[in-house]
């Protein structure tokens, strides 16, 4: 029963049901389809709120190398694809996901996209 924790300019979409997939970094343990997804907002701060549980619908793994090329499940994404993640994500642009990935984490990022679905 995998946590997820959303920074707080991501939190109240995650809650109102427009936000449903996040881009996280690869776990020891990775998620997996059917797992039951506990999502927060501040955890591990006085302020931490419940934001929804929900049952992963789809988890695959996302990577973006060096060269800023993005590959979900093995196969590299076109602009398209890559903005339409983004997009759902919760970032007005591809450049814009991929910068707050290099500067959250670094590159390369090795993840997995994890989707829910709202119930």
């Amino acid at each position: 029963m995998p946590a997820l924790n959303f920074k707080k300019r991501f939190a109240q979409d995650v809650e109102s049901g427009k936000k449903h997939q996040a881009i996280i970094r690869l776990r020891k343990i990775p998620i997996e389809q059917g797992d039951r997804l506990f999502l927060f907002a501040s955890m591990r701060r006085i302020e931490c709120r419940k934001l929804g549980e929900f049952d992963c619908s789809l988890a695959l793994s996302f990577e973006i190398t060096l060269e800023e090329r993005a590959y979900c499940n093995g196969y590299i994404l076109t602009c398209a694809q890559l903005s339409s993640i983004a997009n759902k994500d919760g970032f007005r642009t591809s450049q814009e996901f991929i910068d707050f990935l290099k500067g959250t984490y670094g590159l390369p990022f090795v993840g997995q996209l994890i989707k829910w679905e709202n119930e």
